[in-house]
């Protein structure tokens, strides 16, 4: 597992002569790939298929005087995944997987020559500072454009929040990014698809979603802060006037009572998302999830809404010194950062 020491592993580690035949493996394989002899191919083995589980139920509504949420909501998708594809960065140090996440994305928006308005960021190299990077440019900072997966959100000189998102990008982005990246893709649905839980996941998604942006930059002669919706392209990428009216960059909205300095936690994903959790499910079975966190859990959640801590700090405190090895999507940073302690 990625960030496992080795001495940790037990008897693994005593079988170290099997960890270098894997490492020899994908030392060949890169080799391969650089070399140009995987270009256009797609792994010949048969992926497990899995769901991912978003569902906050039907008929939900709240208590909160003057504030109603009722409906139904379902964000549960198929996934394709297999171990051995991310079983290299088994080889790749903590400390080092900002790097490589940067050179990856980074190096390949230079060779595409993408234009971006201001930096471009990322949390998975910029780490929690990037919170503090988006309070600072929404109330008159230095333009910035932000990316992860496909999550494209631009802060202009204004301070204006655009939104982009990409439409069921894990197909889409094996196309767009071409034949060189299918070589960790499969053919899902009669195109590439990229599957879930892959440690290119995040760099490709990453790319083919700033390659998109740049290519209707080009087309339409605007960059994103002057482009409307006609000037993207419909069904593969989005603006979200939700997000931008609710300055809703990565899990947080800026756009509370105190200002942006005082973010909060937004949206019913982040309560129902445990990346840490999974069930396994017997062929020919049902399964019920639910999920009741404890008092703790629920005060931490009621002051990350009002952006707050539960010692009534704001949220940019505890985001801010967090380094990229250490980042993890909000869900998780609720979970591990806000209330450690709990058990959910």
């Amino acid at each position: 597992m990625s960030g496992t020491k080795w001495p940790e592993l037990g008897d693994a580690y005593d079988q170290r002569s099997q960890w270098q035949k894997l490492l020899d493996i994908h030392r060949t394989r890169c080799e391969s790939v650089i070399n140009g002899d995987f270009m256009g191919k797609m792994p010949d083995f048969p992926l497990s298929m899995g769901s991912r589980q978003r569902y906050a139920g039907e008929g939900v509504e709240s208590d909160v005087e003057d504030w109603v949420h009722s409906g139904y909501i379902e964000r549960s998708r198929v996934v394709l995944f297999h171990p051995a594809l991310s079983s290299w960065f088994a080889f790749l140090p903590k400390e080092k997987k900002p790097l490589y996440y940067k050179e990856t994305v980074m190096g390949a928006l230079d060779l595409l020559e993408v234009e971006t308005t201001g930096e471009y960021l990322s949390p998975l190299w910029d780490g929690g500072k990037i919170y503090e990077r988006v309070a600072d440019s929404l109330q008159g900072g230095a333009p910035i454009t932000i990316g992860l997966g496909d999550d494209y959100n631009v802060i202009d000189e204004d301070g204006q929040l655009h939104a982009i998102d990409g439409s069921t990008w894990d197909s889409f982005a094996g196309m767009i990014n071409g034949r060189g990246s299918h070589w960790m893709t499969t053919r899902f649905g009669g195109h590439n698809s990229v599957p879930s839980g892959l440690m290119k996941t995040s760099t490709d998604d990453q790319i083919a979603m700033a390659r998109t942006i740049d290519v209707n930059q080009r087309r339409t002669g605007k960059m994103v802060p002057q482009m409307t919706d006609s000037d993207l392209i419909a069904g593969v990428v989005d603006f979200q006037p939700a997000d931008e009216n609710a300055k809703f960059v990565l899990g947080l909205t800026y756009n509370l009572d105190d200002g942006p300095d005082y973010p909060g936690i937004c949206g019913i994903k982040l309560m129902t998302d445990d990346a840490d959790s999974f069930r396994p499910l017997q062929e020919g079975r049902t399964l019920n999830l639910r999920r009741q966190p404890d008092q703790g859990a629920e005060d931490a959640h009621q002051a990350a809404f009002l952006g707050r801590t539960v010692d009534n700090e704001s949220l940019l405190t505890l985001l801010a010194g967090m380094e990229a090895t250490e980042w993890m999507s909000p869900s998780v940073m609720l979970k591990r950062e806000l209330y450690p302690d709990v058990t959910n």
